[in-house]
C-alpha cells in the first residue's frame, strides 16, 4: 500500500478543498462516563505502544471521539474510537482544516470504526 502523506501532496487542488471554517471539529463536551473513557483509552493506546504493522507511529491514525466528515454539506459522524491505516496526520494538525478527519484529506475512511456504548433508553 502506498502512504498518504498530507504534510507532501495535497489530494486535491487546493481550490477544490472543501470550506470548512463553519464545520465543527471539537465541541469541548465532557465524555460520557469514566468507563466509557477509559474502554477508549484501552483501545488507542497499546495500538500505539506494540504496533508493529508499521515502520513507525505515523503509518496509522488511532483517535477517540475525533469527528469523521465523508462531506463538508452533512453532520460528521463521531464514533467512539477508529482505525485508520497508511496515513498520516498533517505537520500542522492544529490548523481547523487538519483538527478532524476528513474522508477528502485522508482520500479514504478509516478501515476500523468502534461505537462501544450509547446510553440511548427507547428506541
Amino acid at each position: 500500500m502506498t502512504d498518504i502523506t498530507l504534510t507532501d501532496t495535497a489530494l486535491l487542488p487546493e481550490d477544490l478543498l472543501p470550506d470548512v471554517n463553519h464545520l465543527i471539529t471539537e465541541d469541548d463536551q465532557p465524555l460520557d462516563n469514566l468507563p466509557s473513557e477509559k474502554q477508549q483509552r484501552l483501545l488507542t493506546e497499546p495500538l500505539y505502544s506494540s504496533w508493529s504493522g508499521a515502520s513507525n507511529a505515523e503509518g496509522f491514525l488511532a483517535a477517540a471521539n475525533v469527528a469523521l466528515y465523508f462531506s463538508s454539506k452533512k453532520p460528521p459522524v463521531v464514533p467512539d474510537v477508529f482505525l485508520s491505516l497508511d496515513v498520516q496526520i498533517a505537520e500542522n494538525w492544529w490548523e481547523k482544516g487538519h483538527r478532524s478527519y476528513f474522508f477528502w484529506e485522508f482520500g479514504k475512511p478509516p478501515e476500523v470504526v468502534i461505537e462501544i456504548v450509547s446510553n440511548k433508553e427507547g428506541n
